[in-house]
């Protein structure tokens, strides 16, 4: 885990994360999502958020998820909706269990079992406001397709995360 102590160079490299993440929450938004699943998404501005749990810690990793969906959401034109609101509360919940794996299991589990743990988290969070959204528990069918869908995008995340952290520890 990189410490960063100036605190300028920690709000600009946080401040850098929120941009890539929102840029790559509109991009996947507007890229075609092949399986025709309500509300499922890419989830690629995931991978700010696991490359900062992995790499820097738990605030920073906080401030990436709420950024990067508050951000995006403006951007996207869906800041506010339930569904970005949904989004929200996943990616921050995703983000603190990814957090909390990596410090708990730093040395025995690499970025694509704490991506898959985010991605599972995440869907659970999500389908578990939407029923209580909707009052129906029905929902939780869902539950099996989108996390199948969204250790599709872990892995894809994790591969992409383990193939930068040499370059962003440089830094």
């Amino acid at each position: 885990m990189v410490r960063i102590k100036n605190k300028i160079f920690r709000q600009v490299t946080i401040g850098i994360l929120i941009a890539i993440g929102a840029a790559l929450y509109l991009i996947e938004s507007l890229i075609f999502f092949p399986v025709p699943l309500p509300g499922a998404r890419w989830g690629f501005s995931n991978l700010v958020v696991l490359i900062t749990a992995v790499n820097i810690g738990l605030y920073e990793t906080l401030m990436v998820s709420i950024g990067k969906s508050v951000v995006g959401g403006l951007i996207s034109g869906r800041f506010g909706n339930i569904g970005f609101l949904i989004g929200l509360v996943g990616s921050v919940g995703a983000g603190i269990g990814m957090s909390m794996v990596h410090r708990v299991f730093k040395k025995n589990m690499g970025y694509m079992g704490i991506s898959s743990i985010g991605a599972f988290l995440n869907n659970l969070i999500q389908i578990s406001l939407i029923s209580l959204v909707l009052k129906n528990e029905l929902v939780f069918y869902y539950l099996p397709y989108m996390t199948f869908l969204g250790i599709i995008s872990a892995f894809i995340n994790a591969f992409i995360s383990a193939n930068i952290e040499g370059r962003f520890k440089e830094i």
